[in-house]
């Protein structure tokens, strides 16, 4: 049996091509790294993914979070429930824990940010509707350079002359639009803010 796949190792996005005998992996073609030949094994024995996500804390604020570690592809969906019922209190630093052993998978959720006291009271000042628009976001799309895929990328533009250009390059197992907050903020400072998903992520 063969499978094609796009490896999301890296933002290269190789095009892979696996032969497969008993649920096992036995040639791999198409990767340029380990890191290809290492994720198209996984991906057909016992496929894994980081789990990127927000929790909200007791003060009402999000508090970013990811797995400390890949998790089991079908256990994404109890990953994130375990997220979304998390009981974060304030403050939070980097790195700290949200959630232990989520969905008994033996991997914890840990913060990617560090949320205070303060930035709730000056989220509340600052106004909800505000701080969450998100307007001016332009969706497009072009062809990859195989011309075999489409990629989906977004931008924002600032009022009147740019000052620059600002590209943004997202993650390993993220998409363009966790940027959206920064971005916007680029934008609203007098820079363009471009950013597109890698191929296997997002869109």
């Amino acid at each position: 049996m063969t499978r094609n796949m796009i490896c999301i190792g890296c933002p290269m996005g190789c095009e892979l091509t696996v032969e497969v005998e008993d649920g096992k992996a036995v040639s791999v073609t198409g990767n340029t790294c380990n890191v290809g030949k290492k994720y198209a094994e996984t991906e057909v024995s016992a496929p894994v993914r980081m789990v990127t996500s927000t929790a909200l804390s007791e003060s009402g604020v999000p508090v970013p979070v990811k797995t400390k570690s890949s998790v089991p592809k079908d256990k994404i969906s109890d990953v994130v429930k375990a997220i979304k019922t998390a009981s974060v209190k304030l403050p939070v630093g980097i790195g700290d824990v949200i959630v232990e052993n989520a969905a008994g998978t033996g991997v914890s959720v840990v913060a990617t940010k560090s949320v205070s006291e303060r930035q709730v009271f000056n989220r509340i000042n600052k106004g909800r509707k505000e701080d969450n628009d998100l307007s001016g976001a332009k969706d497009f799309t072009f062809p990859s350079s195989t011309g075999k895929n489409t990629i989906h990328a977004r931008r924002f533009d600032p009022e009147g002359a740019p000052r620059g250009i600002v590209q943004i390059a997202h993650g390993i197992a993220e998409h363009i639009e966790r940027y959206d907050g920064f971005m916007k903020f680029l934008a609203d400072n007098g820079f363009i803010a471009v950013g597109n998903d890698h191929l296997g992520h997002g869109r």
